[in-house]
C-alpha cells in the first residue's frame, strides 16, 4: 500500500526538532564537559606540580572552579539554544517540504502492518465474523 506524506504540520515538526536537538546536546554536550573538565584538571595538576601558585599567579583552584562553571553554563545555555534552534530548524524544513509537496506532489512511502498486534487480536474478537 502506498501512500504520500502530503503535508508536516508545522508546529509539531517544531516540538520534534526541539526536543530532538535538546537531547542531542545534552548526550553530546556532557561528553564535551567532561573532556573539558579533564582537561582544565590536567591544567590545574600541571600549575600545582611546577609551582605557578607564586604571589604574582592566579591559584589553580580558582582557574579550576572557574572553568568548570564556565563549562556548566555553557551546557546549560547550549542545551536551551539548541532545543530553540533545532526546533526552529525543522518548522523551516517542513515549511519548505509544505511548498515542495505542493509543487510535485510529495513523499511515497510504503507502509506495511503486522497483523500480530494486539489492537489487531482485539479487532479479530470482537468483529461480528467471529475471525
Amino acid at each position: 500500500m502506498h501512500t504520500t506524506l502530503k503535508r508536516i504540520n508545522v508546529g509539531s515538526a517544531f516540538r520534534v526538532g526541539a526536543i530532538l536537538y535538546g537531547l542531542l546536546f545534552a548526550v553530546f554536550g556532557l561528553i564535551f564537559v567532561l573532556l573539558n573538565s579533564l582537561f582544565f584538571s590536567a591544567l590545574t595538576n600541571l600549575a600545582r606540580t611546577n609551582n605557578f601558585n607564586t604571589p604574582n599567579t592566579p591559584n589553580a583552584n580558582a582557574f579550576l572552579g572557574a572553568g568548570i562553571v564556565g563549562l556548566l553554563c555553557f551546557y546549560g545555555v547550549g542545551i536551551v539554544a539548541g532545543a530553540i534552534l533545532g526546533g526552529i530548524q525543522l518548522a523551516i524544513l517542513a515549511f519548505f517540504y509544505n511548498l515542495t509537496a505542493n509543487w510535485v506532489g510529495g513523499i511515497k512511502i510504503e507502509l506495511e502492518t503486522d497483523d500480530s498486534g494486539l489492537l489487531n487480536d482485539i479487532e479479530r474478537d470482537v468483529s461480528p465474523r467471529g475471525g
